[in-house]
Order: structure tokens, then C-alpha cells, then sequence
């Protein structure tokens, strides 16, 4: 993981590092956390069909 881009923050009692980064197919905003061990869970979703501005992105939730 690369540290040019990346914050920390606690969640559920674990250090999470966010990395921002860019799906390779389309060049959108990539957010991706992290444990100090492994791949945590994608923050953002790529949808490449929808049309969004250059400053727009698509969050993960959970129900």
C-alpha cells in the first residue's frame, strides 16, 4: 500500500487506513481501507455505466 494518499481513523476497535486511489478501467475515485495486515473493504463502488461529474463518486452501505 502506498502512503501518498492515506488516513487513519478507529472503527469497531480496529485502525483502519483509508488509501484514495482510482479504478484502473475508468480513472474514478477509488476509496479503499485497510487493516495493518490485510484488505479491510472498499468504501466507494465503481458503476461504470452511470454518468457522474469528474469531483463525484459512489459510496458503499450497508443495510
Amino acid at each position: 500500500m502506498d502512503n501518498k494518499q492515506r488516513k487513519t481513523l478507529k472503527f469497531k476497535g480496529k485502525e483502519i487506513f483509508l488509501e484514495v486511489s482510482q479504478y484502473k478501467n475508468n480513472g474514478r475515485i477509488a476509496i479503499l481501507a485497510y487493516t495493518e495486515e490485510e484488505f479491510y473493504s472498499d468504501i466507494t463502488i465503481n458503476l461504470p455505466g452511470m454518468c457522474i461529474d469528474e469531483n463525484e463518486g459512489f459510496g458503499k452501505t450497508s443495510n
